[in-house]
């Protein structure tokens, strides 16, 4: 009878052990997600606002962003301007496809477009 106590709680530890990995692992991956630096909404967490140098772009990064950042600036304005972009065209999208009279999602975006051209011009 003992053998057989001892056996079922080995299947059941065997038949556990893919769920406990799987939440192990998970609450690791955890650990090496890091806050974003920088949000297009400003929030408590965001609040202080700066522009992109190109495109003038407002984002908001934390208080701290001025210790804290070591990266390259040049490349997070560029994604900053990148996601910025991307959102207008995916609102231009929904505009165009609700018909909507006015587009002003459409409307900012072909500015900027004209504003990219200008400083690609220059370079």
């Amino acid at each position: 009878m003992l053998v057989l106590f001892q056996a079922n709680g080995y299947t059941i530890f065997l038949q556990m052990l893919p769920i406990m990995l799987v939440v192990i692992l998970s609450m690791m991956s955890s650990l090496f997600i890091s806050d974003p630096v920088y949000s297009l909404t400003a929030s408590p967490k965001f609040p202080v606002i700066r522009n992109t140098m190109n495109l003038r772009v407002p984002y908001y990064v934390k208080e701290t962003f001025h210790n804290e950042y070591q990266g390259s600036l040049r490349r997070l304005e560029a994604s900053v301007e990148e996601e910025y972009v991307t959102n207008l065209r995916h609102a231009c999208y929904r505009e165009k496809n609700y018909n909507l009279a006015d587009k002003p999602n459409c409307i900012l975006l072909k500015e900027i477009r004209s504003k990219y051209q200008e400083l690609s011009g220059w370079l």
